[in-house]
């Protein structure tokens, strides 16, 4: 049993940065290193993805705050950004658990913090040129934004549009910037 001062979602989140760096920094396939420095980042995915699942289905009175929830699917998404190449299909998962958690959570107040984590897991892929037009293509990001109250929607948007230019995104094709422009709008 933990005791209720513990910030157990903070430590979760240091746990899988520093799993993440772990993983990177080691190499995946390194044949002479130990079980613990096999780990690759789909095994922190799948482990945590898990937990996030969890957690969102438990009973309405020990579900987590909104806010703490959306730090650690930005960690996840991360997570699914930094395997081999980025993961569309783990970003997926993240953007479609990000969904479910906040339509669970509609009576909750929303406060800054957490309209930030949710933005930042909205522009996360969209920094990685292989990602962006993909994750465009998605319905998440749309529904996502309407959820955000109207007075945040303008700057998370902008944000969006920083985040492309950030990663050097090129955006080529006429259906993947329209999709950009309904997003925004």
């Amino acid at each position: 049993q933990v005791h209720c001062a513990v910030d157990l979602h903070r430590l979760l989140r240091q746990f899988l940065r520093r799993l993440t760096a772990h993983a990177a920094s080691t190499g995946r396939h390194s044949s002479d290193s130990t079980l613990c420095e096999r780990l690759d980042f789909a095994d922190i995915f799948d482990a945590f993805y898990s937990h996030v699942c969890l957690v969102r289905s438990r009973s309405r009175n020990t579900v987590v705050a909104r806010r703490s929830l959306l730090l650690i699917l930005f960690e996840l998404v991360l997570v699914a950004l930094a395997c081999e190449g980025g993961s569309v299909l783990r970003v997926e998962l993240v953007l479609t658990s990000t969904l479910e958690s906040l339509r669970q959570r509609l009576q909750e107040p929303w406060c800054e913090q957490a309209a930030g984590s949710l933005v930042d897991i909205l522009a996360a892929p969209l920094t990685h040129e292989a990602m962006a037009v993909a994750v465009l293509a998605m319905p998440h990001h749309s529904e996502l934004m309407a959820l955000l109250p109207a007075e945040l929607q303008r700057p998370a948007a902008h944000t969006l549009v920083e985040a492309i230019h950030a990663g050097g995104v090129k955006i080529q094709d006429y259906d993947t910037f329209r999709c950009l422009l309904t997003l925004i709008e």
